[in-house]
């Protein structure tokens, strides 16, 4: 299957400002490539390694983002209870709002964090997005992967397409950390794709 035709097929379409899907299993979303994670947030805690024991800071810091990608992965693929999912995201503005970040990551993530509050919104997922950039240019790089992952899947099951392109194009500069040779290069044209029909989508507007 082409990646035209991977990404062009849209999921559920929901209003603007939609509720999350309950059929998730249903929706078929390529994320071919990326790391495997054996519980929600796994890959966050990827750059423990890469941090020294001196970095103190650092670790807080993977803390902070691990429980905000906790709850937005068990939140977007709606796997969880409600009360718990409500558990988890104060759980996670309770880590930002202690101070575990101290930069515009934890004011992107809180503000994400803030607007998904059981109802996923476009300004989330961009929010999210800020917050990726700003987790690798902390050198992050499983962190920021992490909420790229989190906001494309969020952006292609709702048809939001310039935000899933966005995605895509960041993924796709993440190669050494993919798990396929190709994954970069496909991810690449992936981008194109949902860039194409974000296009389309707007001029049809």
């Amino acid at each position: 299957m082409s990646d035209t035709a991977e990404t062009s097929r849209p999921g559920p379409q929901p209003e603007p400002g939609a509720c999350r899907p309950r059929k998730w299993r249903r929706v078929r979303v390529a994320l071919d490539g990326l790391p495997e994670e054996w519980f929600s947030g796994e890959l966050v805690l990827q750059d423990l390694e890469a941090i020294g024991p001196e970095d103190g800071v650092g670790a807080r810091a993977v803390l902070a983002r691990f429980m905000a990608a906790l709850y937005f992965t068990n939140e977007l693929r709606g796997d969880w209870p409600g009360h718990l999912l409500r558990q988890q995201r104060s759980a996670a503005l309770n880590a930002l709002g202690a101070g575990l970040l101290l930069d515009r990551e934890q004011r992107t993530l809180r503000a994400a964090l803030e607007s998904c509050d059981g109802v996923w919104r476009r300004s989330a997922v961009r929010l999210l997005l800020r917050s990726a950039a700003a987790a690798r240019a902390r050198s992050h790089r499983a962190g920021a992967l992490a909420l790229y992952r989190i906001a494309f899947e969020a952006a292609l099951v709702r048809g939001w397409w310039a935000e899933a392109a966005g995605a895509a194009r960041e993924i796709a500069g993440f190669a050494s950390l993919l798990r396929a040779g190709r994954s970069g290069a496909r991810w690449h044209r992936r981008a194109r794709a949902l860039a194409r029909t974000a296009a389309r989508a707007a001029g049809a507007a």
